[in-house]
């Protein structure tokens, strides 16, 4: 585990030193709505090439995101099949006509309600 750490970290700082070697004016990027488009086009001066770059980041962070997902569901079982979780998790009141716990509800809602 220390060696892909140490690995990921050289890699990181070796990707770091080329985007800045290619991105270009700071406050090109830094104006644009998006900074990481303006840095890939100024670095490939290809718009096709950036946007398949662009689509690439899209999709890995896609998949980071469903891993992370499935891995908190994943360790929530495992940490009640345990009897690790607190015990007011044990307890679920259902609501009639949905059959499902109004915590989980309103946690949805507030979840996906407009933060301006």
């Amino acid at each position: 585990m220390v060696w892909s750490v140490a690995t990921n970290a050289v890699l990181a700082y070796a990707i770091v030193i080329c985007m800045l070697f290619t991105m270009g004016s700071v406050e090109d990027a830094l104006n644009a709505s998006f900074p990481i488009i303006e840095i890939c086009q100024h670095a490939t001066g290809s718009t096709q090439a950036a946007t398949a770059m662009v689509c690439g980041l899209l999709v890995l962070g896609l998949s980071v995101t469903l891993a992370s997902i499935a891995s908190a569901s994943r360790l929530t079982w495992a940490w009640a099949r345990d009897g690790a979780l607190p015990r007011w998790f044990s307890y679920v009141r259902t609501s009639r006509p949905a059959s499902t716990p109004p915590t989980s509800e309103n946690t949805s809602r507030t979840n996906f309600q407009n933060k301006d």
